[in-house]
C-alpha cells in the first residue's frame, strides 16, 4: 500500500497534525496541502457511527482543546480490527496521544447495506434473460473517502527515536549492494517530497513531510530524502516490470531470476512501508536524528555493523552542511589516476584532433560540407 495516495494522506495527516498540537506550523499555514484535494476525512465514533468531524482541520482542533499532545501511525496486527463485516478496516491505525493514554482511530471504509441485495438481484436477472448484467459505478470519477473510526482509549505508547543516518545506512546495504539488482545507490542530498499531492495550484504543493520552511530547494533532511528517493525507484521498478513493457525484467529471466527480482520488489515496498511509519511519527524536523533505533523490515536478515556505518551521503552532518544536488565528489583512491590529470590529457587530445580538422579542412574545404550537412539536417529535424 506504500505507493497508494491514501497511504501518504495518512503520514501527512500524522506528521503535520503532531506539528500542530505540539504548537507548531498552525492549520492556517497548511491546510490547503494538495495532499488531501479530492479526498474528503470523516472521523467517526465506533460503534454507534456518530460523526464527529468532517475535516482533519476540525478534528484536530478538537483533539488539541481535550489535551491531546501528538499522533503516531502504525501498522494494523489482524487482531486489532473489531470484529463483523459492516466495516472493510484498512492497515493501518492513529494512536492520539493524550498525558491519560492512547486514543485508537482506525481507518475503515463501510459496507454498503444494498450490495448483498443488489448482488442477489443481478443472479436473478441473469438466470431470467440469460446475460449478465451490471451496475455503472461513478465513484471511480470521485474522489476518495478516508474514514477514521475511534475505538476509545488504551494504554499509552511508546515510540522510540529513529536513527536516520544508520537506517539509510541499512536500506543502501540491503536494496543497492554492489553488483546489485537495481544499479548503485543514488540518494540525492536534496529532495523535495510531494508523493500523494494532487493539488493543481502552486500554493498547495506543500511538502508531504514538515516543516515548511527550506522547501524551495529540496529538503536535507533524510526522511524527505529517502521517501523520495524510494518512491520513485518504486516506480522505476513498476514501469521495468510491466506485462506490457517488451524490455520487461521479466521478460527472458529464469525462475531463479524471476524469483530475485520479485523479492527485491516487495523488500522495496516493505522499506517505504516501514520508512512512511517512522516519517509519520517523527517529531525532530530540524536536524536529521542519530543515537535511535536503526529500522529494518520483517523476515530480513540485519545487515553487519561494518555495512551499517553511515557514510557521507547519509550521515548528519552531510545534511547540515547542505550540500549541492547528487552529493560530493567520491574521494579518489591512493592507486587511481587523480581526475585533474585525466582532465589534462583529454584536453591535450581534443587540442590535437581539433588542429588536425583544421589542417585538413584548410587543404581540402569541399570536406566542410560533411560536417555540416548531418548538422543542418539534424537541426530541420528538431
Amino acid at each position: 500500500m506504500s505507493v497508494s495516495d491514501q497511504s501518504w494522506r495518512q503520514i501527512a495527516l500524522c506528521a503535520w497534525g503532531s506539528q500542530y498540537l505540539a504548537g507548531h506550523d498552525d492549520l492556517e499555514d497548511w491546510f490547503r496541502h494538495g495532499v488531501f484535494w479530492n479526498a474528503p476525512q470523516l472521523f467517526r465514533a465506533f460503534p454507534g457511527r456518530e460523526l464527529i468531524a468532517t475535516d482533519f482541520a476540525a478534528w484536530l482542533y478538537w483533539l488539541r482543546a481535550r489535551g491531546a499532545t501528538r499522533l503516531s501511525l502504525h501498522a494494523l496486527a489482524p487482531v486489532d480490527a473489531p470484529a463483523g463485516n459492516e466495516i472493510y478496516w484498512g492497515k493501518r491505525w492513529i494512536c492520539v496521544h493524550f498525558p491519560q493514554g492512547c486514543e485508537r482511530w482506525l481507518s475503515g471504509e463501510e459496507e454498503p447495506s444494498c450490495r448483498e441485495a443488489n448482488e442477489a438481484a443481478k443472479n436473478t436477472a441473469r438466470q431470467a434473460t440469460g446475460r449478465g448484467h451490471w451496475i455503472p459505478d461513478p465513484a471511480v470519477y470521485a474522489g476518495e473517502i478516508d474514514t477514521w473510526w475511534c475505538l476509545g482509549t488504551g494504554e499509552a505508547v511508546t515510540l522510540p527515536k529513529t536513527d536516520w543516518p544508520a537506517t539509510a545506512a541499512r536500506v543502501k546495504a540491503e536494496l543497492f549492494p554492489e553488483e546489485g539488482l537495481r544499479g548503485e545507490w543514488r540518494l540525492p542530498a536534496r529532495a523535495r517530497l510531494l508523493a500523494g499531492n494532487r493539488g493543481d495550484a502552486e500554493w498547495s504543493r506543500l511538502p508531504t513531510l514538515p516543516p515548511l520552511k527550506d522547501q524551495a530547494g529540496g529538503s536535507p533532511l533524510l526522511p524527505h530524502r529517502l521517501l523520495a528517493y524510494l518512491d520513485n525507484e518504486e516506480a522505476r521498478f513498476d514501469n521495468d516490470t510491466h506485462c506490457k513493457n517488451e524490455n520487461s525484467l521479466y521478460a527472458f529471466a529464469s525462475d531463479e531470476e524471476t524469483a530475485r527480482i520479485s523479492r527485491w520488489g516487495q523488500n522495496l515496498n516493505d522499506w517505504l512501508d516501514t520508512l512512511q511509519l517512522a516519517a509519520a511519527n517523527e517529531l525532530h524536523w530540524e536536524e536529521n536524528t542519530t543515537g535511535g533505533a536503526v529500522l529494518s523490515i520483517p523476515g530480513t536478515e540485519p545487515a553487519g555493523e561494518a555495512q551499517l556505518q553511515p557514510d557521507a551521503d547519509t550521515s548528519a552532518t552531510a545534511a547540515q552542511a547542505l550540500p549541492q544536488v547528487g552529493g560530493a565528489e567520491p574521494a579518489s583512491s591512493g592507486r587511481g589516476i587523480p581526475a585533474l590529470l585525466i582532465d589534462g590529457i583529454v584536453l591535450v587530445v581534443l587540442c590535437v584532433v581539433i588542429v588536425a580538422l583544421a589542417r585538413v579542412l584548410g587543404r581540402y574545404e569541399w570536406l566542410s560540407v560533411l560536417i555540416a550537412l548531418p548538422w543542418m539536417l539534424y537541426i530541420r529535424k528538431k
